[in-house]
């Protein structure tokens, strides 16, 4: 082969491999040119509150929702990163949009600060349940996934030329109820005497919509009364504390305890009842559980009647008879006498039968398994295929590409050039 035609080879060579290193360089989704900055994301954060993850018509946006705009290269639909790309904020009616948008894969975050007190999204959970992929292109469902710490995210987005814009991705958030309240049973109304026992049994009742755990209930006596109880601890203020021994207390059901006490001293005594301790098992995205709707402003409580010694309740007689006095020196209780029973059938009265101990009873299940921490099970997004291009370049990498591919094509035309100049030479050196 001479060596025109070599020339002629190489110079064509190289220039048509500059050309493919040109393309392939300028094909990375992440090279800036016409595209870049021309998409648009958004929808609505809104209040799903029959929590159904649709967006009814008769259900109003939540203003306020900082969200952050990421990237999300390897398409996975967790940000990329903490420092997103664009923020904004929801509207008064719940809307939000990014604009100028770049070509590629997006992530959505709705960051923790959020619920913090007087966040918008203080008090809420994510809808469930969620349409995860937010790639579908769908309006009206809720796109929002729950990480603990992180807050609610979304994605991946695709910008592209077949779509610039995506209109659809919503965010519903719900408000649970946290409510646990205490009732105390009425007392029977056996009249008491010192040294008797009666028994009082407290309800706690759950009548929110979220799991409540780590239950404990106080109460505080007269001092006509006494503590005859070993399952509740006397504090040294005198109160009572009793820890509630269920895993969890789940919405709708009502956990009972008994509470023995002793009739010291006659008058009429007091007993009362507050939920001592009580929190929600589900937490918001910020880690921070759910406060009591309507926490007792007065505690439960009932009066019981504690007789004196000696002075049991007179039977009505005549006008004309006084009835007779006890001696003070009979410690003989003896209940009254029925009009309608002989004498001799009457029975001294020592009072009610000491109640049998009582464990924890909860009324509608027999066993509590502790449940999930949010309506929908918490787990880290299930990992996906990495549809990363190939030739995925840094800004650096792609203006060495440029730089290579400008080199062969300018060698392969300077071949070239110099094959042509020489072949215009030689017929004239003829």
């Amino acid at each position: 082969m001479t060596a025109p035609n070599r020339r002629l080879i190489l110079g064509t060579s190289l220039l048509i491999l500059g050309m493919v290193v040109l393309s392939l360089t300028s094909a990375d989704p992440d090279r800036s040119g016409a595209q870049e900055a021309t998409g648009q994301i958004g929808d609505r954060v809104w209040l799903d509150a029959n929590n159904n993850g649709r967006l009814d018509s008769e259900e109003v946006g939540i203003a306020g929702v900082l969200i952050e705009l990421h990237g999300d290269a390897n398409t996975d639909g967790a940000p990329d990163g903490t420092t997103p790309l664009q923020t904004t904020t929801s509207d008064t009616e719940g809307w939000y949009v990014f604009d100028g948008v770049a070509a590629g894969p997006h992530a959505l975050r709705i960051p923790v600060e959020n619920w913090d007190v007087g966040g918008a999204l203080h008090g809420c959970l994510s809808s469930a349940p969620t349409t995860i992929d937010a790639d579908t292109f769908v309006d009206g469902d809720d796109n929002g996934f729950e990480l603990p710490g992180v807050g609610i995210i979304a994605g991946p987005v695709t910008i592209g030329p077949n779509r610039p814009t995506d209109p659809t991705i919503d965010f519903g958030c719900h408000r649970p109820v946290f409510d646990v309240a205490v009732v105390l049973a009425a007392a029977e109304p056996t009249p008491l005497f010192p040294g008797d026992l009666v028994e009082v049994r407290v309800e706690i009742r759950n009548d929110g919509t979220l799991n409540a755990e780590s239950l404990a209930v106080g109460a505080t006596l007269s001092d006509g009364l006494v503590l005859a109880d070993p399952d509740w601890e006397q504090l040294k203020d005198g109160t009572l504390l009793r820890e509630v021994a269920i895993d969890v207390l789940r919405p709708g059901i009502t956990a009972t305890v008994a509470l023995q006490l002793e009739a010291a001293a006659p008058g009429e005594q007091l007993v009362t009842a507050s939920l001592a301790s009580a929190r929600s098992v589900q937490r918001m995205p910020n880690g921070v559980g759910f406060e009591d709707v309507d926490p007792p402003v007065e505690p439960a409580g009932f009066g019981v009647i504690v007789e004196g010694i000696g002075s049991p309740p007179a039977v009505e007689e005549p006008a004309s008879e006084s009835p007779a006095e006890e001696p003070e020196s009979d410690p003989v209780i003896e209940a009254p006498i029925a009009e309608d029973e002989p004498a001799d059938e009457v029975a001294d009265s020592p009072g009610p039968e000491t109640p049998e101990e009582v464990d924890v009873e909860v009324e509608g299940a027999v066993e509590l398994p502790r449940q999930a921490v949010s309506p929908a099970d918490v787990v880290a997004p299930a990992a996906q295929v990495d549809d990363t291009p190939v030739l995925a370049l840094t800004g650096a990498e792609r203006d060495a590409g440029v730089l290579l591919s400008l080199i062969l094509m300018v060698s392969g035309a300077i071949l070239l050039l110099f094959e042509n100049r020489d072949r215009l030479v030689r017929p004239a050196q003829r």
